[in-house]
């Protein structure tokens, strides 16, 4: 990488190590009934279907001399943020309950979660960034170093989608990036929010804001608008092709990286900014102001995402669903009773965290051979990744409709005495719960229900979905019917105890198109882009930073539960700013009883409550989010989106209230404080 262009920037950045601080420390209950070996265990955590082999293991498997089996059942908690992800905790609450002759409850204080819960890595980024003479990007080192725990954890997981986001969502055609991780004795390090991401984010976004202004003297929005990755139909050179991520992987789904960018370049905070620090400087206050952008293109699901869901309908009219996924705080229940009552019509109850019946699934299915053989996998995720309105809600929807049209409008046909109505005749009149036919009574589910009893049909669904680069598919023949879903299994009974045995597909299952240009299975190839507009106050004479105004810009797709998709927007803002002005750990933490929030700084209500916000959703295209040919869904994962930007945002402020005099203007290290900016003596940027 010779530098054949004129315009280069070398950047160093460090970002501290972080706790996840959610609102409840880590609590649970356990007991091993002696008789039959089984060690009950009851907590909360967002990964039940890991905890359970991990703590077999632990124990030493069936060489252990009395527990032969792990019933754990995940109850929601107060907040994960990835903290609850390979936790250590579910350790040492099964270990106590082993030794213990009664039942063993083990709760955190939060001194003692601070001392042996998960935190963020601690990371050190330099990075190297080549632009050509007209503004297009040319070239990208880059160098991670993150500093993990004395166990590898997710270690590996959260490096590589830090080293894949290295690069942000540009285009550069040359790039090399190089990542380690550091061992560390204390304190636990695991994944969190943003997964590695916020990390490489903070660097590369304020790499190229200072690339814009000070090497290229041009709008860093503008700059990062012709250097957007576009998806297949956006494609630069105007074939439509669209561009590649770092890894190589075709961007065959949408994002709207240049939509965040050009929503951002046209809105008022953005083309006011130079006259609102002006009208600051002129006060005479010395109280400085300034407004940045940033953004991100942020991977979600893990790439291979394996998904179970079922459905039950009661003898009153009503829906029970099971999920894998956990409650905490993210409105995973309302998502999931939401999208079923939005295909079923009724009311629906939510079970939460289920295990038992996914995973007796899964050993049919995998006594049966087909998936491995296609090489679909069967595992079971956690709770992580922004994953429910994406994956959890389609594989849920798939079931009802199965339900739908399997059992229930041939159950309407039966009771209607009208074997000719179709398919398409049944599902337009199929409202609010009810077949509605002009001119006839309306049929409700319950009398659907009591005919499918009748009859002896079931009335309960299991099914099991993979995505890795499109879902997976199969067509199912039941009483004569030709079903085809976006979905690899399917199972029909009368309850989940039932246990009942898969389908067999008509025709081959038909897996999705796991493997990119390389030949070996995409790292990922779903993202949400999301930017950030932040305002800033400095106040050099009170030795504060504070955000004064953000605006959200956020491919969310719509919203399936907006209030939802709202408390995520403040939860990640909120959360940014914490981590760009407030929260670091002490050296000690780990070490003993040493750190609480006395210690540990968070915003207070008066950090965020002042702030003017604003939140701007980018449309999706009329064929959702995957495009033609495929399932239409028109919901992303965005729960970590709308974090990563925010603190690079606030740096570039900071850069710009103190007038992008120079390099230094720009903080190399969060969180940022006054005493290592280039201040003013006058008062003026």
């Amino acid at each position: 990488m010779a530098d054949r262009a004129q315009h280069v920037v070398e950047t160093t950045t460090f970002t501290q190590q972080t706790d996840p601080a959610f609102l409840e420390p880590e609590a649970g209950l356990a007991w091993l009934d002696r008789g039959t070996g089984v060690l009950h265990m009851l907590l909360g955590t967002q990964s039940p279907h890991s905890d359970v082999p991990d703590i077999l293991e632990l124990l030493g498997g069936s060489a252990h001399p009395t527990v032969r089996s792990v019933r754990l059942t995940a109850t929601e908690c107060g907040g994960g943020f990835g903290g609850r992800d390979k936790s250590p905790f579910p350790f040492y609450l099964a270990l106590a309950a082993v030794f213990s002759p009664v039942p063993v409850r083990l709760a955190y204080d939060r001194r003692e979660q601070f001392q042996g819960g998960l935190k963020r890595h601690e990371s050190a980024v330099r990075s190297w960034v080549r632009a050509t003479p007209d503004g297009r990007i040319d070239a990208v080192r880059s160098f991670i170093v993150l500093r993990g725990g004395v166990e590898a954890n997710l270690n590996g997981a959260v490096l590589g989608l830090a080293a894949l986001h290295a690069t942000g969502p540009y285009r550069v055609p040359r790039a090399s990036v190089h990542a380690i991780v550091l061992e560390r004795a204390i304190p636990p390090v695991g994944s969190m929010r943003g997964f590695g991401i916020p990390q490489v984010a903070f660097n590369v976004e304020t790499a190229l804001d200072r690339l814009a202004v000070r090497r290229l003297r041009t709008d860093p929005i503008r700059f990062r608008l012709a250097n957007a990755l576009r998806p297949h139909g956006e494609g630069d050179s105007g074939d439509g092709d669209g561009d590649v991520d770092l890894a190589g992987t075709p961007l065959r789904f949408h994002v709207a990286n240049a939509g965040v960018c050009a929503a951002a370049l046209e809105h008022p905070l953005w083309r006011e900014r130079d006259e609102a620090r002006d009208r600051a400087a002129r006060r005479g206050d010395g109280v400085l102001r300034g407004v940045g952008f940033a953004c991100c293109m942020e991977a979600y699901g893990t790439s291979q995402d394996s998904v179970y869901s079922a459905v039950r309908l009661t003898d009153d009219g009503r829906a029970e669903v099971w999920g894998q996924t956990i409650d905490m705080g993210q409105s995973a229940r309302l998502a999931l009773e939401h999208a079923a009552r939005g295909v079923l019509g009724v009311p629906v109850v939510a079970r939460l965290g289920v295990v038992g019946p996914f995973e007796r699934f899964a050993k049919r299915l995998r006594d049966r051979g087909l998936h491995a053989s296609l090489k679909i996998s069967l595992s079971h995720g956690a709770s992580s990744a922004s994953k429910t309105a994406f994956f959890h809600v389609h594989v849920l929807r798939e079931a009802c409709l199965t339900l739908l049209r399997l059992r229930l409008l041939p159950a309407a046909r039966g009771l209607l005495g009208d074997p000719g109505l179709t398919d398409e005749d049944l599902l337009a009149a199929w409202r609010e719960g009810a077949v509605r036919l002009e001119g006839r009574d309306p049929v409700p589910l319950s009398a659907l229900v009591r005919e499918l009893r009748r009859t002896g049909r079931e009335t309960y669904v299991l099914a099991h979905g993979y995505f890795c680069n499109g879902w997976s598919r199969a067509t199912f023949r039941v009483d004569g019917v030709e079903h085809t879903a976006s979905v690899d299994a399917l199972a029909l009974g009368r309850d989940p105890q039932d246990d009942p045995p898969p389908l067999e597909p008509h025709g081959p299952l038909r897996p999705p198109p796991a493997r990119g240009p390389g030949g070996t299975i995409v790292p990922r190839s779903l993202y949400a882009a999301a930017g950030h507009l932040i305002g800033v106050e400095l106040a050099p004479h009170r030795g504060t930073v504070r955000v004064t105004d953000a605006v959200t810009f956020l491919d969310a797709g719509d919203a399936l539960l907006p209030s939802a998709l709202e408390g995520q927007v403040e939860g990640g803002l909120a959360m940014g700013i914490s981590h760009a002005l407030h929260e670091e750990l002490p050296e000690e933490t780990g070490a003993g009883p040493f750190v609480n929030l006395d210690r540990y700084r968070l915003p207070r209500y008066a950090d965020i409550t002042g702030i003017r916000r604003e939140t701007v959703l980018l449309p999706l295209p009329e064929a959702g989010v995957l495009g033609p040919g495929e399932p239409v869904m028109r919901h992303k994962g965005i729960g970590e989106a709308t974090m990563t930007s925010v603190g690079p945002a606030v740096a570039n402020a900071v850069a710009h209230a103190l007038g992008h005099a120079d390099d230094r203007c720009w903080p190399t290290r969060t969180p940022i404080r006054l005493a290592d900016l280039p201040l003013p003596t006058d008062g003026r940027p």
